[in-house]
């Protein structure tokens, strides 16, 4: 288990700053999480289960740390109804600001079918949960402010389908952590999850629908063995969408198959202040909106957000004569140091782009993978390298474009495909002072963990904690 103190905050969040809405590029807007109006299901951060060292409900042992451990099916249906129970008391209660913070830690890999079915109402953990209120039925959900630890073990078997009862779709409904001097990050690390299926409307991930404030997801795997599915919102194979101001994806990887309205094989989107840091997808990744890593990044007018040493290994396919991407989508934030080396694929009637549309802030990125399209596009961005295959451009169009970039207005030093092997693109990449974050990986450059992060005091400081 890992602590966050000793940790600078950075201001005190205000009591309703969790209901703020998600905005969403390239298509309608996502409806805001837990906001009110017609269908929508009421928003309380439920409470804390509190309690000192010893058993919870349903025979759960909490450790010298307070966290319950959790040994098999049984202790996670146990802690599953824990939280259940305490959102719906919070409501009765009319609890205002009480939230989820019941920490947990897995000590086994756990089969969950094994003790929950699929319409056992659970799942996600923190909701929606059906209750009754002055004899009407109403849906009830909760943010989870804990840490939820997976000792590096596999949870399996988990079949969540929120379509028709709510917006967000995940292990978890959605983590949202406090700020100020005491505060800490909601915290899911360390897990992989194996052999599911996540489906909803809005916000779907495998750990989590909706990351907002404070949010860290670290070292989380998604399974070859996973599905995820937001046929008209955001899916994404880790997360369905980091919103609020610091919400960090720390190298996490997806191997599983994701499609959505806007289909990220890492996240579907983000905004503000998100961070995605050395993420790769191996996984397929299908929509209108498609991209290797995160489909679109709202980020803000001073590109606030950043998508920094991320890898691209899988097949990305526009559906329905949209876009695919290699690294990024709609793009308002700062992209740096991220490869596509995966098949970008936009078919007879789409677009397709090695590494993202040319918004935003992105430069110092590259791509060696396969483009393919009707039209496929070729950006060469600030100290830019592009070393990848376009099924659709001529041979001696291609030999134009293979080397790296000094600056889009810099003459292009031609390489070969090989230079990415055998190091002589790191050397030359390396030689630029300002844009030289970059080593030798296996088989092309990668982002060498240290370069960018200058302006980033949250994330430096959050960093391997």
């Amino acid at each position: 288990m890992k602590h966050m103190g000793g940790r600078k905050w950075w201001g005190l969040l205000l009591a309703g700053c969790l209901a703020f809405g998600l905005t969403a590029c390239g298509g309608d807007d996502p409806e805001p999480a837990g906001n009110g109006g017609a269908g929508a299901a009421e928003e309380t951060e439920a409470g804390a289960a509190g309690g000192s060292q010893g058993e919870a409900g349903g025979g759960l042992v909490q450790n010298a740390e307070g966290f319950y451990e959790i040994h098999t099916a049984e202790d996670f249906a146990a802690y599953a109804q824990m939280l259940k129970d305490t959102v719906i008391t919070a409501v009765e209660e009319k609890d205002p600001d009480s939230r989820l913070d019941q920490s947990a830690v897995l000590m086994a890999d756990i089969h969950v079918a094994d003790a929950i079915s699929p319409d056992s109402g659970l799942l996600p953990l923190g909701g929606p949960y059906p209750m009754e209120e002055d004899g009407e039925e109403k849906m009830v959900q909760a943010s989870f402010v804990g840490e939820f630890d997976g000792g590096g073990h596999t949870l399996s078997g988990l079949q969540v389908d929120v379509t028709g009862r709510g917006q967000s779709a995940g292990l978890f409904y959605q983590l949202a952590g406090y700020s100020g001097d005491s505060g800490a990050a909601a915290r899911i690390h360390d897990l992989t999850i194996a052999d599911s299926r996540f489906a909803g409307g809005r916000y779907v991930g495998a750990f989590v629908g909706l990351c907002r404030n404070y949010s860290i997801l670290e070292n989380c795997v998604t399974a070859e063995s996973v599905t995820v599915t937001a046929e008209e919102g955001s899916a994404g194979g880790v997360a369905g969408y980091a919103e609020g101001d610091e919400s960090l994806l720390l190298r996490c990887v997806n191997n599983g198959t994701v499609s959505g309205k806007w289909a990220g094989g890492v996240a579907g989107g983000a905004g503000g202040y998100s961070y995605l840091v050395q993420c790769d997808n191996h996984g397929a990744v299908t929509g209108p909106d498609a991209a290797g890593v995160i489909a679109e990044h709202s980020g803000s007018s001073y590109y606030d957000g950043l998508v920094i040493g991320c890898v691209n290994y899988g097949t990305v396919t526009a559906a329905d004569g949209g876009t695919a991407s290699g690294i990024i989508g709609e793009n308002g934030s700062t992209v740096r140091y991220c490869v596509n080396a995966g098949l970008v694929d936009g078919g007879a009637d789409g677009e397709a782009f090695g590494v993202g549309r040319n918004d935003g802030d992105l430069d110092g990125c590259g791509n060696i993978g396969t483009v393919s399209c009707q039209n496929p596009y070729v950006y060469q961005y600030d100290y830019s390298w592009e070393l990848g295959t376009y099924e659709g451009l001529a041979e001696e169009e291609m030999a134009q474009m293979r080397g790296w970039t000094g600056g889009v207005n810099s003459e292009l030093t031609p390489m070969e495909v090989s230079s990415a092997t055998d190091g002589a693109l790191t050397a030359a990449l390396q030689t630029n002072e300002a844009y030289g974050a970059w080593t030798q990986g296996e088989a092309f450059p990668v982002w060498d963990g240290q370069g960018g992060l200058e302006e980033y005091q949250w994330l430096q400081e959050n960093m391997g904690q």
